[in-house]
């Protein structure tokens, strides 16, 4: 999903730890096709343009019952 400043990504895997899921959004971005490195867990740069990484975990399932859905945010910063 894409916007004019921000991106939102659902990888297969949930991860815990910042550095393992700044890692695997690289990885997941090269493997489309983008230009991609990290700068620290939280900042990557993206084909020339700075983003800022969060993450929301949402419930998914009847009555919250089910696998969690991790979803990566990359939000451009200046």
């Amino acid at each position: 999903m894409l916007s004019k400043n921000k991106m939102v990504i659902e990888l297969d895997e949930r991860y815990f730890n910042q550095e393992e899921l700044s890692n695997a959004v690289v990885q997941h971005l090269i493997s489309k096709g983008n230009s991609c490195e990290k700068i620290d867990h939280y900042t990557i740069i993206l084909n020339n343009k700075k983003y800022t990484l969060t993450d929301k975990t949402i419930s998914m399932g009847v009555f919250n019952i089910g696998v969690p859905l991790q979803r990566v945010i990359l939000k451009e910063t200046k």
